[in-house]
C-alpha cells in the first residue's frame, strides 16, 4: 500500500485483497515446529521491510499477532518469536566490528527422518547430542513429509492426444506402407481437419489419387516442443531420418542453415 503524503512523502505499509481469508498453516497442523516459527519470522520481516515507519509497522504487527491467533497460534510463541526477531535486527545493526576469526569448516552430515508428532523433540535432543560430543561436525536435521493424496490421485484430467498441442506426429496410410510426418503448434484435432478437407493437403491428394484409406484414429505423436522453431527442427530432423514419401517437403531453410554450419565446423 503506498499513500502520498505532501510533508512526509511517499508512505508504504503492506496491502491485502478483499479477498484474503487470513488461513496460514495451522499451529495443530503435523508440520515441523520450526515451519511454523518460520511462518511467524516471514510475515514479520515482510512486515519490517514494507511499512515505512514505526506506527505502521505497530499497526501490521498488531494484524498478524490476530491473524496467527485465529489459526491457534499460542500468543506467547508469537510474542516471543517477534522479540526475538528485533533482538537479533537490533544486533545486527549495532554489530560494528566484522569477525575476522577462521576455523576449521566442519563436516557437514544430513540426517533426513518421517516427520510425526513429537519429532521436535527428537530433534532437538539429537542436536544437542551432537553438537555436545562431535563439535567438528556441522550436523543438519531435516523433515520429510508423509505420503498425501496428491501423491495417489490424479486431480487433473488426461489430455487426449487429439487435444494435444505442439506436438510432431505421424499419420499412416491404411492400403500401403507410406505415411506423413508433420507438426503443429495448435491442437492435433484442427490440423487433422485440414487434412481430411484440404485438398492441397498431401496426405488428401494420396487419400483421393491412390483411392486409400488413411488411418485417421491411429496416429502416433513422435516428438514434442515448447515454441515453433523446436518444432520446426525436430519435423525436419523427422524427415530426414525416416523419409516419409508422402511429405513433399523434405527440408526447410533454417534446418539446411543449421546443417550446413554444423558440417562447416
Amino acid at each position: 500500500m503506498v499513500i502520498r503524503d505532501n510533508e512526509k512523502g511517499l508512505q508504504t505499509s503492506v496491502y491485502r485483497k478483499k479477498t484474503f481469508t487470513g488461513t496460514y498453516l495451522h499451529w495443530e497442523s503435523l508440520t515441523p515446529r520450526e515451519y511454523k516459527i518460520g511462518l511467524i519470522n516471514c510475515l514479520i520481516n515482510r512486515a519490517h521491510k514494507i511499512c515505512s515507519n514505526d506506527d505502521e509497522l505497530k499497526i501490521e504487527i498488531s494484524k498478524i499477532k490476530q491473524i496467527l491467533t485465529k489459526n491457534e497460534y499460542p500468543p506467547k510463541i508469537v510474542a516471543n518469536t517477534i522479540q526475538r526477531y528485533f533482538r537479533n535486527k537490533n544486533k545486527q545493526q549495532t554489530k560494528t566490528k566484522m569477525d575476522t576469526s577462521y576455523d576449521v569448516p566442519k563436516k557437514q552430515v544430513f540426517l533426513v527422518f518421517p516427520y510425526y508428532k513429537g519429532a521436535d523433540n527428537v530433534k532437538s535432543r539429537l542436536t544437542n547430542y551432537v553438537q555436545k560430543c562431535f563439535p567438528a561436525v556441522d550436523f543438519r536435521f531435516a523433515f520429510k513429509s508423509h505420503s498425501n493424496l496428491s501423491r495417489s490421485f490424479g486431480f487433473k484430467d488426461k489430455v487426449e492426444n487429439k487435444m494435444k498441442s505442439k506436438i510432431v506426429y505421424r499419420i499412416n496410410c491404411c492400403d500401403c506402407d507410406q505415411f506423413y510426418i508433420g507438426k503443429t503448434i495448435r491442437q492435433f484435432v484442427l490440423r487433422l481437419v485440414e487434412h481430411r478437407k484440404d485438398k492441397s493437403s498431401s496426405v488428401h491428394k494420396h487419400m483421393s489419387d491412390e483411392n486409400h484409406n488413411i488411418d485417421w484414429e491411429n496416429f502416433q505423436i513422435i516428438d514434442s516442443a515448447r515454441d515453433d522453431r523446436r518444432l520446426l527442427l525436430k519435423e525436419m530432423l523427422h524427415i530426414k531420418n525416416l523419409k516419409p514419401e508422402l511429405n513433399v517437403q523434405k527440408s526447410s531453410e533454417l534446418f539446411s542453415l543449421l546443417i550446413g554450419d554444423r558440417k562447416s565446423k
